[in-house]
């Protein structure tokens, strides 16, 4: 844990929120708060006063070169105006266990609710999910949020937005941690802006150590994805290739001390690959909700979802015959149902909760 001040006073905070602007490397920035009394003080200090509390002498040079460019006086209110709070390293809204890795982000740009202390799992995989990981993505995060656990991800496309919607359809907490800014007309991938909003609506929080109007540059996500290992007391990957960011959140997720989960997979799946090499180097095995909960020491109670739902013989039927991801035609062959009568029970199930849908076509039984 960094060496950093109890608290920040009222006319430092326009300084922390330009020294976020700086985008410095996150030791950097630790390095700076803790050679100095105060940010203000920093952001006067000449190029061999930076040089001696520990920066260098390229990254003291570009600090003060940058510096005639951001007005920290009007940092703070453009974040009130876009309905974005900030949160500092010592505040105690900060993520407590976050606060402990020892590269924390020196602040985070939050829309939503920030809390200090909470049970925090991370769920991540690759951009490119089979069905197979979609699913068990989306269950074990709607089984961790309803158990009461924050679920923790990217809000990337495939395995992300799937644990981020599985948090949201449980009514359950979820936290989204960007790799740029937050604010709409930059948040990354835009097509999943209105999850993004679900989250914030359900109580979770949308939030990033980049200043509103900072893009998603892909070398900002290897470090974004520290903030996602370092959030809570483990990591699930679900689906990735060996060479993946999921992986390097696996890594720091060990290196800071925290559990590491894997959904195995086929032995000739690239996408099983990741979660297959760990689970043969001892990380330990992530089949449903209850195995993370009971390995992390954390009471389990089954949720009335997972038991089995109130349905007709037809329900039942398919239930049974989702054993796996189905399209249609696969599940009447299964089941023997008609056409019709299938079609009628799918319908009445996705609306009762009970099946969701793929976007590849094919369903699979949520309870």
């Amino acid at each position: 844990m960094p060496d950093t001040p109890a608290s920040v006073l009222p006319n430092d905070r326009p300084y922390w929120a330009a020294f976020a602007a700086l985008n410095l490397q996150p030791l950097e920035a630790v390095t700076v708060v803790r050679a100095f009394p105060t940010l203000q003080a920093a952001w006067i200090a000449g190029i061999g006063a930076l040089q001696q509390a520990g920066l260098p002498a390229a990254t003291a040079e570009r600090i003060v070169q940058t510096r005639p460019q951001i007005a920290p006086q009007s940092l703070l209110p453009s974040l009130a105006t876009a309905g974005i709070t900030m949160h500092l390293l010592p505040d105690p809204t900060f993520p407590a266990r976050l606060r402990h890795i020892p590269d924390p982000p020196i602040a985070l740009f939050c829309r939503g609710q920030l809390r200090s202390e909470e049970l925090g799992v991370a769920v991540v995989g690759t951009r490119r999910a089979s069905d197979y990981g979609r699913q068990m993505a989306e269950q074990l995060a709607a089984d961790l949020a309803a158990a009461g656990v924050t679920v923790v991800s990217g809000l990337a496309l495939g395995i992300d937005t799937c644990a981020h919607t599985g948090a949201t359809r449980a009514r359950g907490r979820t936290v989204a941690v960007l790799g740029g800014g937050i604010d709409p007309p930059t948040l990354y991938p835009p097509s999943n802006a209105r999850l993004a909003e679900r989250i914030i609506a359900g109580g979770g929080a949308v939030v990033s150590e980049y200043l509103p109007g900072t893009p998603s540059m892909p070398y900002r996500f290897p470090l974004r994805n520290r903030i996602i290992a370092g959030w809570g007391l483990a990591t699930v990957v679900v689906e990735a290739p060996m060479k993946s960011g999921a992986m390097i959140t696996a890594r720091l997720s060990l290196e800071y001390n925290r559990e590491v989960f894997a959904v195995p997979g086929r032995a000739t799946d690239p996408n099983a690959e990741g979660p297959n090499h760990l689970l043969a180097r001892g990380a330990a095995l992530a089949c449903t909700a209850r195995d993370i909960a009971e390995s992390l020491g954390l009471t389990w109670e089954e949720s009335p979802a997972a038991a089995m739902p109130e349905t007709d013989a037809n329900g039942h039927a398919v239930l049974d015959g989702l054993d796996e991801p189905r399209t249609l035609h696969e599940l009447q062959q299964r089941t023997n149902l008609p056409p019709a009568a299938l079609s009628s029970t799918v319908t009445l199930l996705e609306v009762a909760g009970h099946v969701r849908r793929l976007p590849s076509g094919k369903y699979f039984r949520v309870s």
